[in-house]
């Protein structure tokens, strides 16, 4: 029991916290405003844009590992034994991860439809 409390806590705290600030790929940036994605992606070569297709798909892929094994972990808690302040912190963990994905998916759909337009395939680099 105790090392799947320590396992649970090494996977809430620790793990989300090295992935968000590894940022995963160099050029998957979820704070990138909108905008300058749209006027950056205008200007890239094909080539360019296909880096940032594979590292925002792979960032994508990783966040969404990571929140399926936290929601894994959530649905083998038992709410008798979990005290609330922990399971609030699990779901805000989760609620944070979604947020994270969502950010990096539209970022990735812009990079994705200029490549696309420019020839590019990006059936290579799925996002799950």
């Amino acid at each position: 029991m105790r090392f799947k409390k320590n396992l649970l806590f090494f996977l809430v705290c620790f793990v989300p916290a090295l992935f968000f600030g590894a940022g995963c790929a160099k050029k998957a940036d979820p704070d990138k405003s909108i905008g300058k994605v749209i006027a950056e992606a205008e200007t890239l070569s094909r080539n360019h844009l296909k880096g940032y297709v594979r590292a925002y798909s792979k960032a994508i892929r990783e966040g969404k590992n990571l929140l399926d094994d936290l929601l894994a972990r959530m649905r083998t808690l038992s709410p008798k034994d979990t005290p609330e302040p922990r399971v609030k912190a699990l779901r805000a963990e989760a609620l944070k991860l979604q947020i994270y994905i969502s950010a990096l998916t539209a970022r990735y759909e812009i990079y994705a439809r200029k490549f696309r337009e420019k020839g590019g395939d990006i059936s290579q680099f799925p996002i799950l």
